[in-house]
């Protein structure tokens, strides 16, 4: 095993550390990477934390995998208590020198209950090892705690995930995440493309390592038997939240541009987009062919994908500028050897191969989508093939275990660099 920074071994074995995960909420249907990656670490890690800024007092509807692996006992909620804790001060004022009962009670005054209420959580966790960001503003607000006192850990590392590195820079300017870039001793990035934004952001590139989401390709397999493709519609499905990037009302359009051809599809997801979608299916006489299901378990996911011929993913950079890393649905449905047609966009390109496991179309190009969807119904014997492929791609590079060890090695690598090693 080799560990990023050139040693063949740890300098502390994983099982020694303890690792802090930040999140915005958690559980999240649409975070089921997030949950994964969490439930890989608890098997590595001495202690693995979840902190959320969220307050959520019960768990929402969440992925199987997150009770398998009890994760809800291990996520701290930021939580508003209503009064200045002294004790609490008194002991990160011993612990840091930085930040103590006075500064904590000028934070009570000056900042929203919010934020306070994050403040409290960090400063109540023990030490860490690593401290791993989920999404690149977790990350600056990571780094803000570090300099409070009120995080401490050896090394922090933040991940960029899409939004992160596009939209939010879009929105705030090129030099939102200057000082993270400055102050972080590790980074991820998902995909190649956006570890090549993230360095024309101001990242060291010797800092940053390219480690996908991760898959759980032991549950998504092929199923014992697929229908064969005749006398029956070709079966399409899409998955994914109900937002501009994920490009689905190209996908409604293209269905109507499929005269002749007997196809349904079946979009598996939640957002705001639904309203337009609904109009765009009922406005071009698509409701026997189009189906929002609304939002799905991994388990109902995968339910889809055994009954489909093909995964769409036909992906944009929305209009506040998001886009998309190799999407997990669409790695999820390789995995279960599905052919796969989707957009030249993003870090998709670094998934999907024309010819060898899928197709690939350019972005907003309805007429083009429905064209690879006919080249796919005219050619059902290559689907076993580029299926085969497909999972195979996966399974070497997004696999849970080859993406556990990729990121305990960005860990090993940031404890070295931050202790000048």
């Amino acid at each position: 095993m080799m560990a990023a920074g050139g040693s063949d071994a740890f300098r502390m074995e994983p099982d020694t550390w303890r690792v802090g995960l930040l999140v915005d909420d958690f559980p999240k249907l649409s975070e089921r990477f997030v949950a994964l990656l969490a439930s890989a670490l608890v098997e590595r890690v001495d202690d693995l934390r979840i902190l959320t800024t969220a307050p959520r007092p019960e768990p929402p509807p969440h992925h199987a995998v997150v009770a398998q692996a009890g994760l809800l006992d291990r996520v701290h909620n930021a939580r508003w208590s209503g009064r200045f804790d002294p004790r609490l001060a008194w002991k990160l004022g011993r612990g840091t020198g930085r930040v103590g009962l006075l500064g904590l009670a000028a934070m009570d005054a000056a900042l929203p209950r919010k934020p306070m209420a994050v403040t409290r959580m960090m400063a109540r966790q023990p030490a860490f090892d690593v401290f791993h960001a989920q999404f690149g503003y977790m990350g600056k607000k990571a780094l803000r705690h570090r300099r409070y006192g009120t995080l401490r850990t050896r090394a922090l590392v933040t991940h960029f995930r899409g939004s992160d590195i596009t939209r939010h820079v879009r929105d705030h300017g090129p030099d939102y995440y200057a000082d993270l870039m400055r102050g972080g001793d590790g980074f991820i990035a998902n995909c190649e493309h956006f570890r090549q934004i993230a360095i024309g952001l101001g990242c060291p590139p010797e800092r940053i390592s390219v480690v996908g989401s991760p898959i759980d390709t032991d549950q998504f397999q092929p199923p014992p038997h697929r229908e064969p493709y005749r006398d029956r519609p070709l079966r399409l499905v899409a998955v994914g939240r109900l937002v501009g990037k994920k490009g689905l009302p190209d996908a409604v359009d293209a269905m109507a541009r499929l005269d002749g051809l007997d196809a349904t599809l079946d979009i598996y997801g939640e957002g705001p987009l639904r309203e337009d979608l609904e109009h765009r299916i009922a406005t071009q006489g698509l409701g026997d062919r189009v189906v929002l299901h609304g939002a799905a378990t991994g388990e109902q996911v995968l339910r889809a994908l055994h009954g489909a011929d093909a995964k769409l993913a036909p992906s944009v950079t929305a209009e506040d500028g998001d886009a998309d890393a190799p999407v997990n649905t669409l790695k999820e449905a390789m995995a279960t050897g599905l052919p796969v047609i989707a957009t030249r966009h993003g870090g998709i390109p670094e998934l999907v191969v024309p010819g060898r496991n899928g197709y690939l179309v350019p972005e907003r190009d309805p007429s083009a989508l429905a064209a690879a969807i006919r080249e796919l119904a005219s050619c059902p014997d290559d689907w076993t093939r580029m299926g085969e492929a497909g999972r195979a791609d996966v399974i070497d590079a997004y696999a849970m275990t080859r993406v556990t060890e990729k990121t305990l090695a960005v860990y090993d690598a940031a404890i070295r660099r931050a202790e000048g090693g």
